[in-house]
């Protein structure tokens, strides 16, 4: 949608400004709409733009106008240029918006470290380390998550955020799996992969001492939420 918007706005402001004065070459409008599909939609849409583009600007304003097709050999080589130079400013500012992205992500991930560790630090008891926990992978994670400890041989949900975040018998079932074999299982792994929680057991220097659950439906973590997750769950651990 933002590619073809992109082209069709550039359409029609180079159509207005040709109406006021003819210019020799009016690619450069249609370049910076491939430039917005770029920044906004990134790589696919500036990739679309790029060829939606070059017909337009052919179908526009190359002689004979309104068809596609070229009267000058010359025209045929601009067309060739402008689509080259088109994918590859696309592709460029398509791949300085990914990184900028990637770099946001990434300062939000180490300030929900830095401001989980000042939680810890103000902690005096377990119940408040567990919600420390919870509301700070909620938090970062968008995601329902809970917390499981073992109370009487049996493991229970101790902390949840939402409040109301309340495992099935087969998260239940997942969660157990975790806290026994030290080792992920639920959604998205080989182990009940029908679970909606992803399930990790929380590992401290003496053995397992609970269960994280993250609420991940059909969805997998990015590298960043992933990194994010593990340092928290060992913080909470040690915590703990």
């Amino acid at each position: 949608v933002i590619g073809v918007a992109s082209v069709a706005a550039a359409s029609v402001i180079g159509e207005g400004i040709d109406q006021i004065i003819h210019l020799p070459n009016l690619s450069i409008i249609f370049l910076m709409g491939v430039l917005v599909a770029a920044v906004y939609g990134g790589l696919t849409s500036a990739l679309l733009a790029s060829a939606l583009s070059t017909l337009a600007y052919n179908f526009l304003f190359i002689e004979p106008r309104y068809t596609l097709t070229v009267a000058e050999p010359y025209e045929v080589f601009a067309l060739v240029a402008y689509l080259c130079a088109a994918v590859l400013t696309g592709s460029l500012a398509a791949r300085s918006r990914e990184r900028a992205k990637a770099a946001r992500s990434r300062a939000a991930a180490m300030q929900a470290l830095y401001d989980f560790s000042r939680k810890l630090s103000g902690t005096t008891n377990i119940e408040e380390v567990l919600w420390a926990a919870v509301t700070q992978l909620q938090s970062g994670l968008k995601k329902n998550v809970l917390l499981l400890l073992p109370v009487d041989g049996d493991l229970k949900t101790l902390a949840a955020w939402p409040p109301d975040t309340e495992p099935d018998v087969a998260d239940l079932t997942a969660a157990r799996w975790a806290h026994e074999k030290r080792e992920y299982a639920g959604h998205g792994t080989g182990t009940l992969p029908n679970s909606r929680f992803h399930f990790r057991p929380l590992m401290s220097p003496h053995g397992v001492v609970g269960v994280c659950g993250v609420e991940l439906a059909e969805e997998t973590l990015n590298p960043t939420d992933e990194r994010m997750l593990t340092a928290i769950l060992d913080q909470t651990a040690v915590a703990i």
